[in-house]
C-alpha cells in the first residue's frame, strides 16, 4: 500500500506580515494567513484527497491552518518535536537586523545570497526532522 506525505507550513502570521522573526512566539494568523489555509483546503477537497492522520506542531498557528484546512473534521495530534526553534532575544525582532559598522555593512546581493542559502539549510532540516518524528510516530 502507497502511503503520500504530505508537509503544509501554517498561514501567514502577524509576525510574518511585519517581518518580525518568529520560533516560539506565536503570532495569531492574519486575515491572509486564514485564506491561505482556506484555499489549501478547498485544493486538497478539490483533488479528492483525503487524509488517514494528522500532526501539528504545538504552536497555534500550526494548528489553527490545519483546523481551517481540516474543516476541523479531522483529529490530530500535536507535537512538540515539530515545534519550530527558539531564537532567543531574536524573537519578535525585525527580521533586517542591521550591522552597526559600515564597514561590515553587506552588500544587498550578497544578503540575498546568504538569505537563500541560510532559507535553503534551515528548509532541509525542518524536513529532516519532521521525516525522522514522523517515521517513529508512525513506527509505533
Amino acid at each position: 500500500m502507497t502511503k503520500t506525505l504530505y508537509l503544509m507550513r501554517h498561514g501567514q502570521t502577524l509576525f510574518n506580515k511585519r517581518h518580525r522573526i518568529q520560533g516560539w512566539c506565536d503570532a495569531p494568523l492574519t486575515d491572509l494567513g486564514v485564506y491561505q489555509a482556506q484555499v489549501a483546503g478547498q485544493y486538497f477537497k478539490n483533488a479528492g484527497i483525503t487524509f488517514d492522520a494528522a500532526y501539528s506542531s504545538t504552536s497555534e498557528r500550526a494548528c489553527d491552518t490545519l483546523e481551517i484546512v481540516t474543516n476541523g473534521s479531522l483529529p490530530y495530534q500535536r507535537v512538540k518535536g515539530l515545534k519550530e526553534w527558539n531564537f532567543g532575544t531574536f524573537e519578535g525582532e525585525s527580521e533586517d537586523l542591521k550591522f552597526e559598522s559600515a564597514r561590515l555593512q553587506p552588500s544587498y546581493s550578497s544578503c540575498k545570497k546568504r538569505k537563500a542559502s541560510l532559507f535553503s539549510w534551515y528548509l532541509t532540516v525542518v524536513l529532516w526532522l519532521i521525516l525522522l518524528v514522523l517515521g517513529k510516530i508512525i513506527g509505533n
